[in-house]
Order: C-alpha cells, then structure tokens, then sequence
C-alpha cells in the first residue's frame, strides 16, 4: 500500500508494481462502491505477463482523505 498527495492535499491509497523493461504500466480504476482490491485477479495476471499496475481507492471511500474547503 502507498499513498499518492495531489497538489490540492487530497490523499489516496494505492497498490503500485512496477512494469518490466519494454512493458507498459496498466491504471486501474473501481466503480463505486467497490475498492482497488476488486482488481486481484486481473492484477496477479498482468504482473504475470510483466506489467506494472496502479490501482488507487477513489474519492468517497474511507481511505481517501480530502481537503476541507469553504
């Protein structure tokens, strides 16, 4: 698990694996009101094949925390 700062301060859980050399890097993103854990199978498929995956929590979940705003 890592936690990637926007420049407005909202911060975001993601998992994050490297693609090897020469192979792309895959964003996945969940509906609501599932979380980036909805994505382990295709997730363990595409590292299988070498490719690097982000797969954050979007805005709405627990573990998303935002910046309180007038």
């Amino acid at each position: 698990m890592k936690f990637l700062t926007t420049t407005d301060g909202t911060r975001y859980v993601c998992d994050y694996a490297p693609a090897e050399q020469g192979k792309s890097t895959d964003l996945l993103l969940h509906g609501f009101p599932l979380t980036r854990n909805e994505w382990h199978y295709q997730v363990d498929k595409l590292l299988a094949e070498g490719y690097g995956v982000i797969t954050p929590d979007l805005l709405g979940l627990k573990t998303v925390v935002g910046v309180a705003h007038d």
